[in-house]
């Protein structure tokens, strides 16, 4: 099973409602190979509750990921460190060996409320994967406005064109 799925599986077995919000939920909507852009990661949006954090958290230990925010390790789930990363929305990320997972509590162009509402649901291996609107995921990274953003928007210009098209029939149906 691929390393990510496992992640959204045991997100979900643990509760953690999460929602698949970058390259690799794009890749989703992809019907053919050449429309699949390759990442180095897995990019979740989760509700910006302690509660949720620390499930998420434990989840991602118990596959025996590494715990950084802003840059720092987080050895242990210290409820006033996780306070923390939840007042500044700080990302987390989460790494080992062949597999990075990155945690956000937001993203550019809305909160989890709103992005979950517009969510699509793909089977992949068996699991029911939750994954961000492709027009939620684009207009996100329009917002951000970051150079990665702008340049991953470039590059697969007309990869999302065309999957956007096929979404919109696909939504008039």
């Amino acid at each position: 099973m691929d390393p990510y799925v496992r992640v959204c599986r045991n997100l979900g077995r643990a509760g953690v409602r999460h929602l698949i919000v970058g390259a690799f939920g794009v890749n989703l909507y992809a019907r053919d190979v050449g429309q699949v852009i390759t990442t180095a990661d897995l990019d979740l949006l989760i509700p910006a509750r302690l509660t949720s954090l620390v499930k998420a958290l434990k989840t991602l230990r118990r596959l025996r990921f590494k715990l950084e925010a802003g840059g720092e390790p987080l050895p242990d789930l210290d409820p006033v460190v996780l306070k923390g990363v939840l007042r500044s929305r700080a990302n987390v990320r989460a790494f080992r060996k062949g597999a990075q997972v990155d945690l956000a509590l937001k993203i550019a162009g809305g909160q989890f409320g709103r992005f979950w509402k517009r969510r699509r649901r793909f089977i992949v291996d068996g699991v029911q994967l939750q994954v961000g609107s492709l027009a939620d995921l684009i207009r996100s990274k329009q917002m951000a406005g970051r150079a990665k953003d702008r340049l991953f928007l470039e590059a697969f210009r007309s990869v999302l064109k065309d999957l956007l098209q096929r979404e919109s029939h696909r939504g008039a149906r």
